[in-house]
């Protein structure tokens, strides 16, 4: 007798306890954190501010290689006439022009590396730049529109988002709508 009665009341419990848990897994799963994703190299590639960056680094680049295209058109030269005129010139001449043609070597490379690292400045300054506008722009949108997370699409290493997670668009229309 005991047994019928704790039976149902033991169902009823486990039921009301099944019951709460369901409500609270669905009011939890009601409140999923929002995720969006930025794809910056199509911001780069469609912006103004994207294209000009990429065009001033161009200039910069075309610059550095004139120059260092000059010096070594001129390291080879005085290598050339150096190697004519090594029958006719005395030991002290020849020394000296060996000498002098690996000054100019060593300063190819000096002058090289100088360029790269202020190619590399010219980067990493023109990349923070546009990274704090996007980023600006990506916190304005994630408070306006709720969002938990945005991420960048490559160097977070997304390697699938859904169509609705893609918020690029948005940061896009409000890069069109500053001006630079």
């Amino acid at each position: 007798m005991i047994q019928k009665i704790i039976f149902p009341v033991i169902l009823a419990a486990f039921i009301v306890i099944f019951t709460v848990l369901k409500i609270a897994v669905a009011a939890h799963a009601a409140d999923v954190a929002k995720i969006g994703v930025i794809d910056v190299q199509k911001i780069l590639t469609t912006t103004s501010i994207g294209k000009s960056a990429k065009a001033e680094l161009e200039k910069i680049k075309k610059k550095f290689e004139a120059d260092l295209n000059k010096r070594k058109t001129d390291i080879e030269d005085t290598k050339q006439r150096l190697e004519r005129e090594a029958l006719v010139l005395g030991k002290d001449a020849l020394d000296g022009k060996g000498r002098e043609l690996r000054i100019m070597i060593n300063d190819y490379k000096a002058l090289q590396e100088k360029y790269r690292v202020e190619f590399q400045q010219h980067t990493i300054r023109l990349d923070r730049r546009i990274t704090k506008e996007i980023m600006a722009l990506a916190e304005k949108i994630g408070r306006k529109g709720g969002y938990y997370l945005i991420i960048d699409k490559q160097k977070a290493g997304v390697m699938y988002s859904p169509g609705a997670a893609d918020i690029t668009d948005d940061i896009l229309r409000q890069f069109m709508d500053l001006s630079f």
